[in-house]
């Protein structure tokens, strides 16, 4: 075993070598290779290193504020970026987190735009009912200028258009106002410009110390010039300004020099530090207009108002008369049976209607000439309908069944009533029709008189069939009778059925007041049998014949008479006809 340790210390790669170099290890280098597992662990991790970088970025981007606008340039398109993402994702809270900044800054120029549109609409309506005014309109027609910037020239004694307050050593802009409506240009340009004017004339002239330009001339605009140790104010004026503005602006920049002076010796074109002194520049935003004089308005000055409000009373009187009328011929229109308005109103100058009528309504013209509205004033779009009103209804029956004189005709909610006297030819003929009658669902004849059907139903109850005394079978003149009665039976359902009405019959027995009455109630009974019988053997339907017996219960003669009681031994035949009204007595 001595002999194999040593032959395993000998061989650097054996397991039990290893072991002791890396206990070697630990011990020589063991802080240090701690110190390294950290430190690789904190540069490879994304998380541990994230949060490195986020501590020492405030302070990263304090120290790089020195180096101009590198930083501004780098940062540009991640902050424009993150912008976009911000409003498309939700542009409501983009929106309110800036509007403490944007609302009181739009609502500024939204009031002081209005101020000057008043202003100019005022000083325009002054002159506008005068000479003076309709000189100035030919001159705004002659010149292409606006008519209130011609009011404003020839109104205007002077108005400080434009304050400029810059920094006298290095020319740059630091505060600029304008007044409303005036034309203003790029204000640091002009700053500019102004800066290598003043210099111009100085080096030009030989200028000594403390001298400079303090005024010049464009066009119709004066430049007012005043500066001090560090600041130069300049005054756009237009018009001929009195000596007072200049104290002001004197004043004005002398009391600039003490408060922001020494903060405007390094000054770098950042405007924003100096806010503070737009009042003080507005403040020499002066204005004055020539007073009016004292004189009253000429005479057809005020007969042109007063024309002008007589015209347009007139008009209001017009068109309130138009709607007026307009309103009461639509109100016509809905209220006329078989005209249904679906839409009315103006339509440029004039009017339009629209709906449903039916032909046989009253013409809409004829309400439109009651009106007191011209015709072509008023487009009429109108389609064809059937109107349910029973009017209508009515009409539209008679003209396609044509009935005869004294029938009457009633629709109500569907329904078509006839009645009246008819012929059975015309009733036949009529019946096939009621199915085509425009707004009818159904037809009713039962107070209809068919009179060729009531002349027949009427042949048939007169007609009597004798019987000999405690007979059950008729007499020779009764068999005759009950032949003649069986065709006249046969005329009448004939009838009936090409109307489309309705029959039963009812065979009655008679008997005279001879013998017992029990015998006699059978015996009557028996008769009406037999002629039950025969009628159905001719033809007729079992179920439209009923028979009974009534004994002597209804004598059709008198007892006392030998030619009454044999009138009573008889049988009649009653007819109910239902859908046609009939009288036997025709």
């Amino acid at each position: 075993m001595p002999e194999d340790d040593a032959r395993a210390a000998a061989d650097p790669t054996s397991p039990v070598e290893y072991a002791r170099l890396r206990e070697l290890r630990r011990i020589v280098a063991g802080p240090v290779a701690d110190d390294l597992d950290r430190l690789r662990e904190r540069v490879e991790n994304p998380a541990t290193r994230a949060r490195d970088v986020g501590g020492v970025l405030p302070d990263a981007v304090k120290l790089s504020a020195g180096r101009g606008e590198q930083l501004g340039e780098s940062l540009a398109p991640i902050v424009g970026s993150a912008i976009r993402v911000s409003v498309r994702k939700d542009a409501r809270e983009f929106g309110e987190a800036l509007f403490p900044v944007m609302g009181p800054a739009i609502r500024k120029a939204i009031a002081e735009s209005i101020r000057g549109t008043i202003q100019s609409f005022n000083q325009a309506m002054e002159n506008s009912l005068s000479v003076q005014g309709l000189k100035w309109r030919f001159e705004a027609w002659r010149t292409g200028r606006p008519f209130g910037e011609v009011v404003l020239l020839h109104s205007l004694v002077f108005r400080v258009e434009q304050a400029l307050l810059i920094h006298r050593e290095t020319g740059l802009l630091i505060q600029h106002v304008a007044a409303d409506e005036a034309v203003t240009q790029d204000a640091d340009l002009v700053s500019g410009m102004l800066t290598a004017i003043r210099d111009f004339v100085h080096d030009s002239f030989g200028a000594g110390r403390g001298e400079s330009l303090d005024a010049f001339r464009v066009g119709e605009l004066v430049v007012w010039v005043e500066q001090t140790a560090d600041l130069v104010l300049a005054l756009v004026i237009r018009g001929t300004p009195p000596e007072e503005v200049r104290v002001v602006q004197r004043e004005t920049v002398e009391s600039l020099q003490v408060r922001i002076g020494e903060a405007a010796v390094k000054y770098d074109g950042e405007q924003a530090r100096f806010a503070a002194v737009r009042p003080d520049l507005v403040d020499c935003l002066r204005s004055q207009y020539a007073k009016k004089s004292g004189t009253r308005a000429p005479v057809y000055a005020w007969v042109v108002v007063a024309l002008v409000m007589l015209g347009l009373a007139a008009w209001i009187f017009f068109a309130a008369r138009d709607n007026a009328r307009w309103r009461g011929f639509v109100s016509r229109l809905r209220a006329e049976p078989g005209l249904v308005v679906t839409a009315a109103g103006r339509h440029g100058s004039g009017f339009v209607v629209s709906g449903l009528r039916d032909p046989l309504a009253r013409e809409p013209d004829s309400l439109l000439a009651r009106s007191g509205i011209k015709p072509g004033r008023v487009r009429q779009q109108w389609q064809s309908y059937s109107s349910a009103e029973p009017v209508f209804v009515t009409t539209r029956a008679r003209r396609l069944l044509e009935p005869p004189d004294g029938v009457s005709l009633a629709a109500e909610a569907g329904r078509l009533s006839l009645a009246g006297a008819v012929g059975h030819a015309w009733l036949a003929a009529a019946r096939p029709k009621f199915d085509y009658l425009p707004g009818v669902d159904r037809v009713v004849t039962d107070s209809l008189l068919d009179i060729d059907l009531s002349r027949r139903v009427a042949a048939v109850e007169s007609a009597v069939v004798r019987f000999p005394l405690g007979s059950t079978r008729p007499t020779a003149r009764g068999q005759a009778e009950l032949a003649r009665q069986y065709g006249l039976v046969r005329q009448v359902l004939a009838l009936a059925a090409e109307v489309g009405a309705r029959v039963q019959l009812e065979v009655v027995g008679h008997t005279d007041q001879s013998g017992l009455e029990e015998k006699n109630v059978t015996l009557s009974r028996d008769r009406a049998a037999f002629v039950r019988d025969r009628l159905v053997a001719a033809g007729v339907d079992s179920s439209q014949v009923a028979a009974q017996g009534v004994a002597t219960a209804q004598p059709l003669g008198d007892e006392a008479t030998e030619d009454g009681r044999a009138l009573n031994r008889s049988v009649t035949v009653r007819v109910n006809v239902t859908g046609v009204k009939v009288s036997p007595g025709q």
